[in-house]
């Protein structure tokens, strides 16, 4: 009977092994992490980040080497490694950000298109196959499990590419360089207001002051090097043949540079030429939109002409631009196919039907009339005292963008992570791959970084959230943005009612690293609660009357309230 028992022991457990690439048992590792004999910084990078964190699920050490110091034995490759090519194991077909992980015997490859994409390569991995995740920056926002026993399936072999090929923020986390990497995102186009640069004033003003806006008249004086408060004349053909030849010459000395930007100068309509040749470019049926000049024809009338120059001579590279403010609207011809148009909009303001609907009808319209299409979004952050929390607008927003086709993505964000919860995570997972349930995903990032007070953490955020969907009024651009009239949202009956979920959680928070992510947010919201109580107390204070022994008891209440928040 015993030898029976042990038998079956044994085999148990070699079925359990069998059919498994095992990284690590009992927190010992099985594996070494073999990287090129010289590598890219960013495969450098990609080996100790891979090292780095096995060793943190595992409790395991792992050390990356050489090609020429593996001893042999099962082994990770990352990057092109000499093996890795005589595997015939690489990521030529994907896309730029594509990488593939593959098993092959006792040897793991993860490649990519290029050392960057392996580097992409190697955090997908660990979230996938390891369960790491980066919520928020540093490692207070790190997830990490405890497994000892690490293990991937023996016939692993993947290819991934993202959904979305451009994929930024403005700057998601300045504390905390490599948060951005860790969660897949990769930039790929420039498109930022530009033109001033690629129309240096100091070097051609004077020799060519008709390549500047005519206005009241005559040509403006020359604006300088640094003032956005100008757009060219995007009539002239000798300009648009000086601009060009520019890009050419830029391409030809940075072969690997994909794009260039011809984003229009941060100006509003009384920055633009008003020459007759200008004026006649514009669409006469439509010369206005959302109650401001039209300038599409003319702004695109310059960038489909430069376009058609460069891709004579580089016809692979890509003119990113901004479709902002008076070039909002759809031009009445195509687009050129190297042209990449980056749509402006804050679209935390689609809980807004009409301006939901509007923005949409907006983006359907440019892809039919744009081959290549960005979007340019708004997610602060910095200059709200409120949480701004929209994960539903968030993942409609992603999503409705990529079915229509467009496939890079810019947000201004300046997070205030105390504040912001987990948006910037979930638009970052949901570019990789839209088709991810976004409710799963913000259930997830409240179970993994709250444990045991992930319930009170969940009604806390959905709270923000539904404050944030029940504002009312008009929608429009940056809604409270520096304004204190955002505090009507967050009336003091609601600050106390979000203050109790985030004691509740504090007093549920099992671990010190639980106790420490409430605590940030428990912090973070109480400026908020300060905030509302100055508001609220002031607003009760201006409209007070004093008529009664109750209404003195009143403003005396208030003016306390005020005097205590402030203080």
């Amino acid at each position: 009977m015993f030898r029976y028992a042990m038998a079956l022991i044994a085999a148990l457990l070699l079925a359990a092994t069998c059919g498994a690439f095992t990284i690590a048992a009992d927190g010992a590792a099985e594996v070494g992490i073999v990287l090129p004999d010289q590598p890219t910084a960013e495969e450098k990078e990609a080996a100790t980040e891979l090292a780095t964190y096995l060793g943190k699920v595992t409790g395991a050490q792992f050390e990356p080497v050489p090609e020429n110091a593996h001893a042999g034995g099962p082994a990770i490759f990352v990057g092109a490694t000499r093996v890795t090519a005589q595997a015939n194991v690489d990521a030529a077909h994907l896309d730029r950000d594509g990488f593939v992980i593959r098993l092959i015997g006792d040897k793991l490859f993860i490649i990519g298109y290029d050392a960057a994409s392996t580097e992409l390569g190697v955090h997908y991995f660990l979230q996938w196959y390891a369960g790491v995740r980066w919520y928020i920056p540093l490692e207070i926002g790190e997830h990490i499990p405890d497994t000892p026993n690490l293990s991937v399936p023996d016939d692993l072999d993947i290819a991934r590419e993202p959904a979305w090929q451009s994929r930024q923020w403005s700057s998601a986390a300045r504390m905390d360089p490599m948060y951005e990497k860790r969660n897949l995102i990769r930039p790929r186009y420039k498109f930022h207001h530009y033109l001033l640069h690629a129309i240096k004033p100091s070097e051609t003003y004077d020799a060519h002051p008709e390549w500047f806006p005519f206005q009241n008249g005559k040509r403006i004086a020359n604006p300088g090097d640094e003032s956005h408060g100008w757009q060219p004349c995007f009539s002239n053909d000798e300009l648009i043949r000086y601009v060009a030849e520019k890009i050419i010459a830029y391409f030809d000395a940075n072969p690997a540079e994909m794009s260039y930007s011809l984003g229009i100068n941060d100006v509003g309509a009384g920055g633009y030429c008003q020459c007759e040749a200008c004026q006649a470019l514009d669409d006469p049926s439509k010369p206005e939109f959302r109650d401001r000049p039209n300038y599409s024809n003319r702004v695109f009338h310059f960038m489909n002409a430069v376009a058609e120059i460069t891709s004579q001579k580089h016809p692979d590279k890509l003119l990113g631009c901004l479709a902002y403010h008076d070039c909002e609207e759809v031009p009445s011809f195509p687009v050129h196919p190297n042209i990449v148009p980056y749509l402006t909009n804050d679209r935390a303001q689609w809980i807004n039907d009409d301006f939901r609907a509007e923005d949409q009808d907006l983006l359907r319209r440019w892809s039919k009339a744009a081959r290549q299409l960005g979007v340019y979004d708004y997610y602060y952050g910095s200059g709200y005292v409120i949480p701004r929390f929209f994960p539903r607008v968030s993942a409609e927003s992603i999503k409705f963008c990529h079915d229509v086709g467009v496939r890079a993505w810019y947000a201004e964000i300046y997070s205030n992570w105390a504040l912001d919860g987990c948006k910037c995570w979930l638009a970052s997972r949901l570019l990789w791959d839209p088709s991810q349930d976004a409710d799963a995903l913000v259930q997830e990032y409240y179970t993994n970084l709250f444990g045991a007070a992930a319930e009170p953490m969940r009604k806390y955020w959905q709270r923000c959230e539904q404050v944030w969907e029940s504002q009312g009024g008009e929608s429009h651009w940056f809604k409270g943005f520096f304004d204190i009239g955002q505090l009507d949202m967050f009336p003091r009956e609601v600050c106390i009612e979000l203050r109790g979920y985030l004691r509740e959680a504090e007093r549920l928070a099992d671990t010190e690293l639980v106790k420490r992510r409430v605590r940030f947010y428990r912090n973070g919201f109480r400026y908020t609660d300060l905030y509302s109580q100055v508001y609220w107390s002031d607003k009760a204070m201006k409209d007070a009357t004093v008529g009664s022994a109750r209404d003195v008891q009143a403003v005396a209440d208030a003016l306390l309230a005020y005097t205590s928040a402030e203080q």
